[in-house]
C-alpha cells in the first residue's frame, strides 16, 4: 500500500479515536454475586468441618469422663452420645458440601442443605437435653449415690465407680464418713462385731490411698480425729451434683451456639442453590432460543 492510498484522518475520526482512547477500561469486580456465594459455601463447609471435629472431641471427652461414674449415674450418656453422632455427621456432611460447591454439583448441595437442617434440629435437642438433665440431677443424684453406698462390695462395678468419685472429688460418703454406717460391711452394728472392717470406711476415703488405710476410721472417732488420720470428712453428694451440673452446662451452650452458626449457613447454602438453579434455567432458555 502506497502513501497515496492512506487517507488522512478527518476531524470526526480523530475525535472518535480520542473518545475511545480516553474511556477507562471497565473495572472487573472482584466477586460477583454467584462467585461470592460459592466462596461463602466453601468457607462455610470448612468451618462446618472444624465444628464437627470440635463437637466430636467434646463428646469423646465427656464420654471418657463419665465412664468412671457411669455405674452410679449415667446422666451424661445421652447428651455425649448425641454430640458424637452429630460430630461425625457434620464432618461427613461438610465434605459433601465442599465438593458440591467446588464442582457446582446441585444434588450434592441439596443433600448438604437437607443434612444441615437435620443436624441443626439435633443440636437444638442436645441443648434441651443438657438443660433438662441439669434440672433433674438434684432429685436423681442423692438416691443413686445412696444405693451405691449400700451396695458397695456387693457390685464390683458400682464399688469401682464410688471409689473413683471419692478419689477424684476428695470426699467420703454422701454427707460424710458416717454415711458408711448404712453399708453392712462397714457398719458398727454389724452382727460380726469382731470383723476388721467394722466402723471402717473404704480406702478411697483416705487422702493418701493405701491398703487398709480406712480400717476402724469411724471407731470412737470424731471428725477432727478422722482428719488427723488423713480421712476426707466432706460428703460427696453436693460435690458430685456440682460436677455433673458443670459438665451438662458445658454441653448445652456449645451445642446451641453452633446451632446459631448453622442458621446462617442454611441461608447461604439455600441462596447459592437458588442462584445455581437460575443460571441453569437461563442457560437452557438461551440454548433453546439459539437452536430455534
Amino acid at each position: 500500500m502506497t502513501s497515496s492510498d492512506q487517507q488522512p484522518l478527518t476531524k470526526k475520526d480523530k475525535k472518535d479515536h480520542k473518545v475511545v482512547a480516553s474511556e477507562p477500561l471497565p473495572k472487573r469486580r472482584l466477586c460477583n454475586g454467584y462467585c461470592c456465594f460459592k466462596l461463602l459455601v466453601v468457607l462455610y463447609g470448612l468451618l462446618y468441618f472444624a465444628i464437627g471435629v470440635l463437637l466430636l472431641s467434646v463428646g469423646l471427652w465427656v464420654a471418657s469422663v463419665k465412664r468412671d461414674f457411669s455405674s452410679v449415674n449415667d446422666a451424661l450418656a445421652s447428651p455425649s452420645i448425641l454430640m458424637m453422632v452429630v460430630g461425625i455427621l457434620i464432618v461427613a456432611t461438610a465434605l459433601i458440601g465442599i465438593i458440591g460447591a467446588l464442582r457446582e454439583h446441585l444434588n450434592c448441595l441439596r443433600v448438604f442443605l437437607g443434612i444441615v437442617i437435620i443436624i441443626f434440629i439435633l443440636q437444638v435437642i442436645i441443648g434441651i437435653l443438657a438443660f433438662v438433665y441439669r434440672e433433674e440431677t438434684v432429685t436423681m443424684v442423692s438416691s443413686q449415690l445412696n444405693f451405691a453406698v449400700e451396695e458397695y462390695h456387693t457390685d464390683e462395678d458400682l464399688g469401682h465407680a464410688v471409689d473413683r468419685i471419692q478419689e477424684k472429688l476428695k470426699c467420703c460418703g454422701l454427707d460424710g464418713p458416717q454415711t458408711w454406717e448404712r453399708n453392712e460391711f462397714y457398719s458398727c452394728s454389724t452382727p460380726d462385731a469382731d470383723s476388721a472392717y467394722t466402723c471402717s470406711v473404704p480406702d478411697s476415703c483416705c487422702m493418701k490411698v493405701r491398703e487398709d488405710c480406712g480400717l476402724g476410721a469411724r471407731r470412737n472417732s470424731s471428725l477432727a480425729e478422722m482428719r488427723r488420720r488423713r480421712i476426707y470428712t466432706i460428703g460427696c453428694t453436693d460435690l458430685f451434683r456440682s460436677w455433673l451440673a458443670w459438665h451438662l452446662n458445658t454441653l448445652g451452650p456449645i451445642a446451641l451456639s453452633f446451632a446459631i452458626v448453622h442458621i446462617l449457613g442454611i441461608f447461604v447454602v439455600y441462596w447459592f442453590i437458588t442462584k445455581m438453579e437460575d443460571r441453569r434455567h437461563l442457560f437452557k432458555y438461551r440454548q433453546r432460543y439459539f437452536e430455534s
